[in-house]
């Protein structure tokens, strides 16, 4: 039953799939600014490989560049969409400071 059930959800998610297979438009997102990795909206394939993506209207970037809530492209190495079952990776992501605090806040 168990085994039934990872193959469903791997189905669905395709997370066994490639990362340009398994983005499709409106799925979330975290794309690389600078530093740290920020929650992105992920909206269309660019002809050149890159993505199109929309920040976060909650994002407080540590570097500037980029406005909350705006439209850009990231490039396929700056931007992850899932790391199930890929701890070694999931580790190396740090998530922009201002979530962290958000995250606190509501323990609190």
């Amino acid at each position: 039953m168990l085994k039934t059930a990872t193959r469903q959800m791997e189905a669905r998610t395709m997370s066994k799939q490639p990362l340009n297979v398994r983005l499709r438009r409106g799925r979330g997102a975290l794309a690389r600014h600078g530093i740290f990795w920020y929650p992105v909206r992920f909206l269309l394939r660019e002809q050149d490989g890159r993505y199109r993506v929309r920040w976060w209207r909650g994002c407080e970037f540590a570097s500037p560049g980029i406005i909350p809530d705006t439209i850009t492209t990231v490039s396929q190495g700056d931007i992850v969409d899932s790391l199930w079952n890929d701890r070694t990776e999931r580790r190396k992501i740090r998530v922009c400071p201002s979530l962290v605090s958000l995250d606190k806040k509501r323990l609190i």
